[in-house]
């Protein structure tokens, strides 16, 4: 259960920072998040790291669904005895439902090209 909260808190920060940089900051614009250290730049690519497969989106969220289904499956079993583990493991499960929801659920009002943040 503790994994399961873990997992949606992260989703909803993971979307909620999406959200504020849409609003927020022009594409290809940045802003200073740690002054003098780190920026955060608006950039969207359509496909994997370095846009790899941008013209086949619909790939990479077969493989995010999978990936998730799979994940949640560990979740549940318990697959891994320590609990740093499992902590690893949602965040994983939550970095791919992120994924998931930028390709499959958002991209609606952008059907040709579907972008993540």
């Amino acid at each position: 259960m503790l994994y399961a909260v873990l997992v949606v808190a992260l989703v909803v920060l993971d979307q909620v920072v999406k959200f504020l940089v849409r609003a927020n900051i022009p594409l290809g614009g940045d802003v200073p998040f740690l002054p003098h250290i780190l920026q955060l730049t608006y950039v969207q690519n359509t496909g994997a790291a370095f846009s790899l497969l941008e013209e086949h989106t619909w790939i990479l969220t077969i493989v995010s669904l999978v990936v998730s289904v799979l994940l949640v499956v560990l979740l549940v079993k318990k697959a891994f005895p320590r609990p740093f583990a499992m902590a690893a493991l949602s965040m994983v499960l939550a970095g791919a439902v992120g994924n998931l929801i930028d390709r499959a659920l958002l991209c609606r009002s952008r059907p040709a090209r579907r972008h993540m943040i």
